[in-house]
């Protein structure tokens, strides 16, 4: 049995998703959580084998959850269940630790499917996305500067698009005040940016701003 954990703001969403997983006799939908409420205790007490989550978070609060969740020895295998999918967040969500990536307009078949690949270990791709992964292979960085960034300096210029400062993202990170302004930075260097307004405006040319609520 797959115990299964949804995790999505809209509770029609949540519901309907919920219903069809459980009519398959291979799995066991344990929760159906607002990731606003989304608790770290509360995942470790249900122990899901596989969440389902809508990155699209209104708050960091989901972020920071997963990245903590992503910590443990044997986290859960993370399917994410995507409205937009792109270059930059699909090399975002990869690189954070999820093991598959879905369209919301795939059907209640792939999703099955995906759901059993991701908890036998392997990755998931929909065709959307696999697409999009490929094309990532044949785009120069400077037609999506946003690339050029590591996980940590992406994780850095997302709070400085949420309007953190420094010391709440050294907090959240768990880094020295320091540390933080290195990243900050060096992601000003490679996007050839001088301070968070030019950022701003950089993310809004690329469609990032929807990339950083994860």
């Amino acid at each position: 049995m797959i115990k299964i954990t949804i995790m999505d703001n809209q509770a029609l969403i949540r519901d309907s998703l919920g219903y069809l997983l459980e009519q398959n006799s291979e799995f066991c939908v344990q929760k159906q959580l607002s990731c606003e409420s989304l608790s770290l205790d509360e995942i470790k007490i249900i122990q899901p084998d596989v969440i389902i989550i809508d990155p699209q978070f209104r708050t960091n609060h989901g972020s920071e959850i997963l990245n903590l969740l992503f910590k443990w020895a044997t986290p859960p295998k993370v399917l994410v269940l995507a409205h937009h999918i792109d270059a930059v967040m699909t090399k975002k969500w990869l690189e954070t630790g999820v093991s598959g990536i879905i369209s919301k307009d795939c059907s209640i078949v792939e999703m099955v499917k995906a759901v059993k690949t991701v908890y036998s270990g392997d990755y998931y791709l929909c065709q959307e996305i696999a697409h999009s992964v490929a094309l990532q292979g044949l785009l120069k960085t400077e037609a999506v500067p946003f690339l050029k960034l590591s996980y940590r300096e992406s994780q850095v210029a997302d709070m400085l698009l949420q309007g953190k400062n420094i010391q709440e993202i050294s907090r959240i990170l768990s880094i020295s005040d320091k540390t933080a302004n290195t990243y900050k930075y060096r992601l000003y260097k490679k996007l050839v940016v001088k301070n968070d307004v030019q950022l701003t405006r950089l993310a809004y040319k690329f469609n990032y701003l929807d990339a950083s609520n994860f």
